[in-house]
């Protein structure tokens, strides 16, 4: 689950470059910086996302094999 909320915690400190704070002192590069740094953003986040997923499944399988463990002994 820290996996999860790091992934999903919003990021709103500073001017970095590709926020929208950023976009609002800057407008002329609005669409090129908008394309480019949220398709960068997006696959960072997916990518967590999707590793969040498999750290959760095989969490859940271990609880599982763990419970037979202990059902049996």
């Amino acid at each position: 689950m820290l996996v999860v909320l790091v992934v999903v915690h919003p990021r709103l400190s500073g001017a970095a470059r590709g926020s929208f704070l950023y976009w609002s002192l800057c407008p002329q590069d609005l669409v090129k910086d908008l394309v480019i740094h949220l398709s960068q953003i997006a696959r960072r986040k997916y990518a967590g996302l999707r590793l969040a997923g498999i750290i959760t499944g095989v969490s859940l399988v271990v609880l599982g094999a763990a419970l037979l463990v202990a059902l049996v002994a």
